[in-house]
């Protein structure tokens, strides 16, 4: 599908590397500024979101995973226009790593917006950096599913209130197979999983392909 407009809205990835490989992963939200103002300074947004991943999310992040650089992509018009920074230092976790896992392991978080239906939600897909997240072969511990959840919602705190009056939402760009242009931009109200069973990205692997 074509690239399609979305107002007052900026994409933002959140990149980090997988050791020990290296394997370049993300996750990806939008902000809505109603001002506009994330705009003027885009590095400065992304400043704001380096602070907040330090904050909230390196705690409970494994040691074998690094965050190194943030993406901001202006979203308003087509074609799209952005900035990458690097984050130098890398903000690396802080957990300790006494078994590290695959680097396809994650558990899936729902991002809802307090709307019904497949295009008014999103997922965070959170690496697990070791295997002492889990309680069982396929299970996620409930503690750490709820402290990777709690975490989401903090660090979402922290960037609106740094960047108010932006918000952190999903944008649905497309609802029954059929195009929603201008995009739709939703509030993110609450973070939360569905159940505890692993989930597996495939394309973190690194011999995926090969």
């Amino acid at each position: 599908m074509a690239d399609l407009p979305a107002a007052h809205c900026a994409k933002i990835s959140v990149q980090y590397l997988l050791a020990p490989e290296n394997v370049q992963a993300m996750n990806t939200f939008y902000l809505q500024d109603t001002s506009d103002a994330i705009f003027l300074s885009p590095s400065a947004t992304l400043a704001a979101i380096a602070t907040a991943i330090t904050t909230r999310l390196k705690p409970v992040t494994h040691s074998n995973i690094s965050w190194n650089q943030l993406t901001f992509e202006d979203v308003r018009t087509v074609p799209y226009g952005g900035v990458t920074i690097p984050l130098s230092p890398l903000i690396v976790g802080t957990l300790a790593t006494p078994s590290a896992a695959p680097n396809d392991l994650a558990c899936s978080i729902k991002k809802s917006t307090g709307t019904l239906g497949r295009s008014a939600r999103g997922r965070w897909y959170w690496s697990i950096g070791d295997v002492t997240e889990l309680n069982l072969p396929n299970q996620i511990k409930s503690a750490s599913a709820a402290a990777w959840v709690a975490a989401l919602g903090n660090f979402q705190l922290d960037i609106e209130t740094a960047l108010s009056p932006a918000l952190f939402g999903i944008v649905s760009f497309q609802h029954n197979r059929a195009p929603v242009n201008p995009g739709l931009f939703q509030h993110v109200t609450a973070w939360g999983v569905t159940d505890l069973v692993l989930d597996n990205q495939r394309r973190r692997l690194p011999g995926r392909g090969r």
